[in-house]
């Protein structure tokens, strides 16, 4: 189980792609950060170069995501626990990393990775992805009839 590194953005969406589908839902802005940069090239986020890292499981298979764009934080994808710790100690110990001060990541691997990185953090901010309520009712196309009680000029 290791992170690997690299500044390639050229395979790394390639191999973290399988992962990251797998877990759409908390690994939202990690899509939307890879479909940009593949889509804007590596300055779609900033001018200083971005890095990219990713988790691998016992298994050989990458299990995780994290991306780095200056001046924006650390972006945290859906991580197994045991790559939680081990990114702590990868942010203590990888020059690439030296200077991030800021993270975005789960609650529960945000307070996981403090605790392993061990360095002073504080919450700055929570976001959440809204869900709305699945209804009985489906989307439909307007018709004259559905005017009723609009003015029309």
């Amino acid at each position: 189980m290791t992170w690997t590194f690299t500044p390639d953005l050229a395979a790394w969406p390639a191999a973290v792609r399988p992962a990251v589908a797998a877990q759409p839902v908390p690994n939202t802005q990690l899509v939307t950060v890879i479909d940009a940069l593949e889509r804007q090239g590596r300055d779609a986020f900033g001018s200083e170069p971005p890095l990219f890292g990713s988790w691998t499981g016992a298994d050989g298979q990458v299990a995780g995501a994290v991306v780095r764009c200056p001046p924006h934080p650390l972006l945290i994808g859906a991580l197994p626990a045991e790559a939680v710790r081990e990114l702590g100690a990868a942010l203590a110990a990888e020059p690439a990393l030296a200077g991030v001060d800021a993270l975005s990541a789960r609650r529960e691997d945000a307070t996981e990775l403090a605790a392993s990185w061990g360095r002073p953090t504080e919450v700055v901010e929570e976001n959440r992805l809204y869900r709305p309520p699945a209804t009985a009712s489906t989307s439909a196309w307007a018709t004259p009839r559905s005017r009723t009680g609009w003015r029309w000029r």
